[in-house]
C-alpha cells in the first residue's frame, strides 16, 4: 500500500462509520433531518462547497427527511484524496447544521417549556375574555 492510499484510509476512518466505501471508487452517506425542508436546505448549502472544490457528488437523492450523497470517482481510479476532502466538507456542513437543529429542538421545545407556553396562552385567552 502506498502513502497516498494509507492517507486515504486514515482520513476515511476519521470521517466515521456513517460514510460507506462501496467498492474502490464510491463513497456513500445517508443524512437524516427533522423535516423535508431541512433536507432540501442542506442540499442547497452544499452548492458553494462543491463549486469551491470543483468536485461534484455523482448522486444526491432527497427522500422525505433523508439525503443520500454518493461520490464516485470516474475513470476507475478508486477513491481519491479529493473525494475524501469533499466528503469531509460535506460532513462538516451536516454536523454543524444538525447540531444546531437538534439543540434547538431538544433544549427549547421540551415538554415543560411547551406546557408553560400553553399555560401562558390559556391565561392570556382567559384574561382577554374577562376584560372584554
Amino acid at each position: 500500500m502506498n502513502k497516498n492510499q494509507e492517507e486515504i484510509r486514515e482520513r476515511l476512518a476519521q470521517l466515521g462509520k456513517d460514510w460507506k466505501r462501496v467498492g474502490e471508487g464510491e463513497l456513500k452517506r445517508r443524512f437524516s433531518f427533522l423535516s423535508f425542508r431541512n433536507a432540501v436546505e442542506f442540499v442547497a448549502q452544499l452548492v458553494p462547497v462543491v463549486e469551491e472544490e470543483k468536485q461534484y457528488p455523482t448522486d444526491i437523492c432527497i427522500q422525505e427527511k433523508t439525503v443520500t450523497v454518493k461520490i464516485i470517482q470516474s475513470g476507475g481510479e478508486g477513491t481519491s484524496l479529493k473525494d475524501i476532502l469533499l466528503a469531509e466538507r460535506i460532513e462538516f456542513a451536516y454536523s454543524w447544521k444538525e447540531k444546531i437543529e437538534r439543540t434547538i429542538v431538544t433544549k427549547f421545545f421540551t415538554l415543560p417549556v411547551i406546557a408553560s407556553l400553553v399555560a401562558i396562552l390559556l391565561i392570556v385567552l382567559i384574561l382577554r375574555r374577562l376584560i372584554s
